[in-house]
């Protein structure tokens, strides 16, 4: 709710990448990427403002709330520092046209997935879900960035990024998409387990 209100000083101030000068270089040449992440700590704003910190602007998938003045508020807050949304859906293949002229897409990956779905590990339970990032990255070769938000005492965020590795994935397309997800799934978790308290996802992940 606050996104619309902040300021660039505040940003630099009250987030805290340590690698960004090694993420900022793997970008050069205007390489494309995704930067992949999920509903913990200050997703919101850190995701929104890493355009800023980078120099580019983002992409930010998202799904539009039930509520169409909530939705509109969001939405808008979305747009900070000049970030674009792509609404889930048939907009989708905006994605992989902006991917394939060197662009950067935000997105929280996890959302559940279809009940017929693969399933994952998530702490310890077998969970569906979406698998479109990894889909995505195969089919247009990019970098992508697996992202924790980290909510400091002071409030300021610790931002966690660490690349997704594509090395030692099997053969089958199927397989590897499934390795990337379950790769990107225990990423969060990991962090998700140093402070779970800080993981704000209402929907049922484990609902079938």
């Amino acid at each position: 709710m606050y996104l619309p209100f902040v300021s660039k000083k505040e940003i630099d101030e009250s987030i805290i990448i340590t690698n960004i000068d090694t993420i900022k270089e793997e970008l050069s040449n205007n390489k494309s990427a995704i930067f992949l992440t999920g509903h913990f700590g200050g997703w919101e704003l850190c995701l929104s403002s890493l355009s800023q910190k980078i120099g580019r602007p983002f992409q930010l998938l998202a799904q539009p709330q039930s509520n169409s003045f909530i939705s509109d508020y969001v939405m808008k807050a979305r747009k900070t520092f000049s970030n674009e949304i792509i609404l889930s859906g048939i907009s989708v293949r905006k994605l992989y046209e902006n991917l394939k002229k060197g662009g950067i897409v935000g997105i929280a990956g996890d959302q559940r997935g279809s009940y017929d779905g693969p399933r994952f590990s998530f702490f310890g339970r077998q969970t569906a879900l979406f698998t479109g990032a990894a889909n995505i990255s195969l089919k247009t070769n990019c970098l992508v960035f697996m992202t924790a938000f980290e909510r400091q005492p002071d409030y300021s965020y610790k931002v966690h990024l660490e690349e997704l590795s594509f090395n030692d994935l099997p053969e089958n397309n199927e397989d590897k998409i499934r390795e990337l997800t379950q790769r990107y799934i225990s990423f969060l978790e990991k962090h998700i387990r140093k402070n779970p308290e800080q993981y704000f996802w209402l929907h049922k992940l484990w609902k079938y």
